[in-house]
Order: C-alpha cells, then sequence, then structure tokens
C-alpha cells in the first residue's frame, strides 16, 4: 500500500473549525489506510486485489495444500515430482531373456548399453498390459518406432530414454522391444519402482531417409558400417559427403540407391539434408553439384553447401534424407539463360504490382511464405501458362525457385515450392519456403527468376525420419519430470 501521510496541526485554539477538518480528514486518511491493509486475523476485507511483491523476501511457515486451489510447500513439490504419469513398474536388474514376474521391467544388459528391453504382462497393480505393450511398434517409420521414459518414482532425475528400433515380439508372459539407448542420468537400481512411458514416433513420411551414425573423420576411407561424414570439419566447407554402402538402422544395402542420386539431367542434382536424430534443430543440407562415386564399401558424393545449424558430434545418430531434383525441362517461354527476367518490388500486399514485377508476402525475406509473380516478364511476354505449372509435380517438394539480382548474381534467393499455384486476375501466387538467401536485392532490381522442377514422387526407401512427437499430455509429463 501507499505510505500514509497525515497533515500535522498547528494550533487547536486560534481556529478550532479548521483543526477540526484537519483532525478528521486525518482519521479519514488511516480508516482508508486500515481499510487497504491484509488483518493477521482475517477480519474482513482481507482478500488481495493485487499482486503481492515480496521483494526477494520468503514466505515462512506455509501450511501444506490440501485442495486443488491451495498453495503448495517446496516439501510437497519435491514429494510430487516423483508423481509420473505411466505404466507402473518395478525395476529388475536380472539381464536373462526370460519372465522376471509380474510388473518388472529389465533389459539385456547395462542400462546405457541395452538394446532388449523387457516388459512383463503386467504392470504393479496387476492390470494386464500386454496389448498396449504390443502396438509400440505400429508406426511404419522402421527404423524409429517411438520412444520410452523409464523413470524413477522416488527422483525423477534418475531416468533412462530409449529408441524404439525394430519390431516388438510377444514372449511368454512378457515382451521383447529392441531398443537403441538415447540419453538418461542418475540411477536405475534393482527393485526401484518405476513409471514407463512410450510416445509413437509418426508413420514413415513421403520422403524416405536413411539411419545413419555421424563420424568426425574427414578422411577418404571407409569410417565403417552405417556411418556417414564430410571431406571438411568445417561443415559449411564440405565438398564431399561419403556414406557407407550400409545403414545403421536395418542394416541393409543403399549402395544402388545412392547411385542414383546424381541421376537428374539438372545442374543441382538434389538436396542432402543430414538431421541429428535426437536434435532435430542440429543439422545440414546440400546441394548434389556433382557425380557419385563408388568406392570398395563406400560413396562418395559431391555436393556444396547450403545451409545448416548447431553441430554433430562423434557417434551421433543421424538421418540422410535426399530430395531429386528434376530433369532440365523445356525452355521457358522468355528470358535469357538464366531465367524469366522481371524487376523485384518491396510492396507485399496481395495485389498485383503491374507487368514484370515479382514480389513476397513478408518483407522479411526468410520469413516469406508466398511468391507472386505478375503474368507478364519484364520483355512483355505472357509467362502465366508457364508458371501454372510449377506445381504439377507429385512430390511435397514441387521444385525450387532461385530470384537472382542481374547485375550481381551472387545476392539471391532460394525457396522450395511447397503449395499450390493460384492464378490472380493478372498475377500468380505461389506457396513457398525459404531455403537459403545472401546479399540484398532491392526495389525495382533487374531480376532473373528460374524454377527447377522436381522429379515425381518415388516409391518408398527402406528406412524413414522420425516422426511427430507423441501426445501432448505425454510430451509435457516429460517436460515437467525432466525439467
Amino acid at each position: 500500500m501507499p505510505k500514509l501521510t497525515l497533515t500535522d496541526l498547528t494550533s487547536l485554539t486560534s481556529n478550532e473549525t479548521t483543526a477540526l477538518n484537519q483532525i478528521n480528514a486525518n482519521g479519514a486518511l488511516i480508516e482508508a489506510a486500515l481499510e487497504k491493509t491484509l488483518t493477521r486475523d482475517g477480519t474482513s476485507p482481507n482478500t488481495m486485489t493485487a499482486a503481492l511483491d515480496m521483494n526477494s523476501q520468503k514466505i515462512l511457515n506455509v501450511a501444506a495444500g490440501t485442495v486443488a486451489a491451495d498453495g503448495v510447500n517446496l516439501s510437497q513439490l519435491t514429494a510430487a515430482t516423483g508423481q509420473v504419469p505411466g505404466l507402473s513398474m518395478t525395476m529388475e536388474t536380472t539381464q536373462t531373456d526370460s519372465d522376471q514376474g509380474a510388473g518388472k521391467v529389465w533389459f539385456n544388459a547395462a542400462v546405457a548399453s541395452a538394446t532388449i528391453l523387457y516388459m512383463d504382462d503386467a504392470d504393479t497393480n496387476s492390470a494386464n498390459i500386454s496389448t498396449f505393450v504390443q502396438t509400440w511398434d505400429n508406426s511404419t517409420n522402421s527404423s524409429s518406432r517411438g520412444y520410452i521414459y523409464v523413470i524413477q518414482k522416488a527422483s525423477a532425475v534418475n531416468y533412462a530414454i530409449y529408441e524404439i528400433d525394430g519390431a516388438v515380439t510377444d514372449a511368454t508372459g512378457y515382451t521383447k522391444i529392441p531398443v537403441n539407448y538415447m540419453i538418461g542420468a542418475g540411477t536405475l537400481a534393482d527393485a526401484d519402482p518405476v513409471t514407463v512411458n512410450f510416445i509413437r514416433t509418426g508413420d514413415q513420411p513421403s520422403i524416405p531417409s536413411l539411419k545413419m551414425t555421424w563420424d568426425s573423420t574427414t578422411s577418404d576411407a571407409d569410417q565403417g558400417v552405417g556411418t556417414v561424414w564430410f571431406n571438411h570439419g568445417t561443415v559449411s566447407s564440405a565438398t564431399v559427403v561419403y556414406i557407407d554402402d550400409v545403414d545403421a538402422g536395418a542394416g541393409t544395402s543403399i549402395n544402388s540407391q545412392v547411385d542414383t542420386w546424381d541421376d537428374s539431367t539438372s545442374t543441382i542434382k538434389g538436396t542432402i539434408t543430414v538431421t541429428k536424430s535426437a536434435n532435430a534443430a542440429v543439422f545440414a543440407t546440400f546441394n548434389v553439384t556433382g557425380s557419385v562415386t563408388s568406392a570398395s564399401t563406400y560413396s562418395k558424393v559431391a555436393v556444396t553447401h547450403v545451409t545448416s545449424s548447431g553441430s554433430f558430434t562423434n557417434g551421433d545418430v543421424v538421418y540422410v534424407q535426399f530430395v531429386r531434383s528434376g530433369n532440365t525441362g523445356d525452355t521457358g517461354a522468355t528470358g535469357s539463360g538464366e531465367g524469366l527476367e522481371l524487376a523485384f518490388e518491396t510492396t507485399t500486399t496481395d495485389t498485383d504490382q503491374g507487368v514484370g514485377k515479382v514480389w513476397y508476402n513478408n518483407g522479411t525475406v526468410s520469413s516469406a511464405s508466398v511468391f507472386y509473380i505478375d503474368d507478364v516478364d519484364a520483355n512483355s511476354a505472357n509467362i502465366n501458362s508457364f508458371v501454372d505449372t510449377w506445381d504439377d509435380s507429385g512430390s511435397t517438394i514441387k521444385g525450387r525457385l532461385v530470384v537472382k539480382k542481374q547485375t550481381a548474381p551472387e545476392n539471391y534467393h532460394m525457396f522450395n515450392v511447397t503449395g499450390a499455384v493460384t492464378s490472380a486476375s493478372t498475377y500468380s501466387k505461389i506457396g513457398v519456403a525459404h531455403v537459403v538467401s545472401v546479399g540484398t536485392i532491392s526495389d525495382a532490381d533487374a531480376v532473373f527468376v528460374s524454377f527447377s522442377r522436381t522429379g515425381d514422387k518415388g516409391t518408398t526407401g527402406d528406412t524413414g525420419s522420425t516422426g511427430a512427437s507423441g501426445s501432448i499430455d505425454d510430451a509435457v509429463a516429460m517436460s515437467i519430470a525432466l525439467g
């Protein structure tokens, strides 16, 4: 509350009326101040109407909350951290492939080295969980079916997280689940009460990917089964992607598949993206700009760096995804060998900016999601029918658009065409996703606009990348438990 300020009296005799009025005014101020003060005995009014700022001081001797609306003290909060939703089980340290009894969960090796997780068909509450557990391999993403969290009830700082990388097997009285250890902390001891949570990955996407293991070596020599590596320790300086002939997921030969990565007749044969399994924010994207060379047990792919984020660590599980470029198409209606000739416009509105103009829906190039282009190029040729074909590919990514400054071609904007082409009255709207941009293109700059079509969707590959996360409830529960 604000500080209470009273007016001092200087005399009671010189002006009795003034003195009485001042005494009454001070009394009113005191009464108003008391009405704004919390009372120790709860006398009304005694409720807060604004935030209470403790100025970094503690609130002492808080009673334990008993209903949902009550606050909690530190002891209650500490006790609650182990209350993680999930299947109630008991940790067993025996490592044999045989049923260890009702409610038990165990591994075929030490926690961090385990490749099989065993689950009894009943939890500690005697509920049959086998039907549920045997669905944990239902994702069509064969290399990553989902994630299992084993968390100590008494203290959630003791946990282990695994990726399911194979088919679940129904044994007599228990289930065997092939896993790959991802991360963990603390200790899971024998007889510890634990909760077991499962988060399913999404089904295999239309663009397949290969599960591999990152190797930090940069030499031109095979680094072992299932490895991928570059010819330079600085990702942005890499010009060759090396990849072993066998993947790390299903253990199948991928040599014939990788050999096709230079089949496109376009200058850019396609795009390779290497993504860290445990953190999709860590990735590196390259254009395939040269041939694929088969060595004895691995392949060498000539590439040019496009963009990357974060850093890989030796031994990281990664996914390698390849998107093929379409073959070189027919010559466009107009334009030089560099592409359609147009003028760049910085206006971002969904209205025609005039003959020969190209513009975006966002002034920040990396945030643009719609690409606008007039139906007539700078040479007064009608390009509408050509532009209408830019979404014809059956692939998710229809092709690639590049806007290049004519007088300084090192300044360019690159986008993937990810949506439909919509014809407006005198211009077209194209759904795009930003890939990379370099330098500055200013208002009225003459530009070349080139389009490279993506080939139609191919057959499903051997392995797929990690799908979407599981339910929000599970994700929130894990965030609370591990945070």
